[in-house]
């Protein structure tokens, strides 16, 4: 199913497509894998999908960017450049906490009508530091 948004002179400005994403997310301290259903908005710079799983909405940006952005009890954005460091703030039901981010490696495939981001990163807080991996695959729905 696609949705298309419009200007008043029927100028198309986006397109939303039904996807189904799998992610999985893994850490020192563990990690989450799901999968859900999620719209792909598509732009002149690339593609962003939107998703809510357990409370979290989340956007991921595959382009010219290349973000994830989760909202809810835990929040963030975290911006992906291969060797660049990123301001990022996590928020949590105690308050936000202050970090950079730098990922050691990004890889973005785009095959058919499915896409894929590999992510290997470091979040850097005061004193500390963790390292993160990201699976993203999203797939058209049938």
């Amino acid at each position: 199913m696609k949705d298309e948004a419009e200007f008043k002179d029927g100028v198309s400005v986006f397109f939303m497509d039904k996807f189904t994403i799998f992610l999985k997310s893994e850490s020192e301290n563990g990690g989450e894998r799901f999968s859900a259903e999620a719209f792909r908005r598509t732009d002149g710079e690339g593609v962003t999908f939107s998703f809510s799983v357990s409370g979290g909405r989340y956007r991921i940006r595959l382009g010219k960017k290349v973000f994830v952005e989760r909202s809810g009890e835990v929040s963030y954005c975290l911006n992906f450049g291969e060797g660049e460091r990123y301001p990022a703030v996590i928020g949590t039901a105690y308050g936000e906490i202050p970090a950079e981010v730098e990922a050691e490696r990004v890889c973005v495939r785009k095959r058919g009508d499915s896409y894929f981001l590999k992510t290997d990163y470091v979040l850097f807080f005061s004193g500390f530091s963790q390292r993160h991996k990201i699976l993203f695959t999203a797939k058209a729905a049938d």
